[in-house]
């Protein structure tokens, strides 16, 4: 997805290849977290833990926290500049919530209690197809 980005704005954003980061490219104007979805519903879920690790990172640094989501068959792409969202108070909706530990297919489904909210599709900056 990273890739996908970068084609449709002309950047260089490298993939972090680290398991456990909180952000999945960074170039020298962002951090990027794309996220890839099995179903296809108005409003994107976001991790609190991440939303607030990656702004953090994104505000020392003097960059712009962007949300990438697809879902499946994986050919539109919808934009969020969460830093924005952040500093418009947008409302995520926070809750906890039970969700699956990883999303590796062929894994055991191991549940952990999530704060998660949510960003609805007309709040992207943009939405692109490939």
């Amino acid at each position: 997805m990273i890739d996908q980005f970068n084609l449709k704005y002309d950047r260089e954003a490298i993939h972090i290849p680290y398991k456990y980061s909180t952000y999945d490219g960074l170039d020298d104007d962002y951090v990027l977290e794309a996220k890839g979805r099995n179903k296809d519903y108005q409003t994107c879920m976001i991790e609190w833990k991440k939303l607030v690790s990656n702004e953090s990172i994104a505000q020392v640094d003097g960059k712009t926290f962007i949300y990438l989501v697809s879902p499946i068959p994986y050919t539109t792409y919808f934009v969020f500049d969460i830093s924005k969202l952040i500093d418009d108070d947008y409302k995520f909706g926070w809750h906890w919530r039970w969700l699956s530990k990883n999303t590796e297919f062929g894994k055991k489904k191991e549940l952990e209690l999530k704060f998660v909210g949510y960003v609805d599709k007309k709040d992207a900056v943009d939405t692109f197809k490939t």
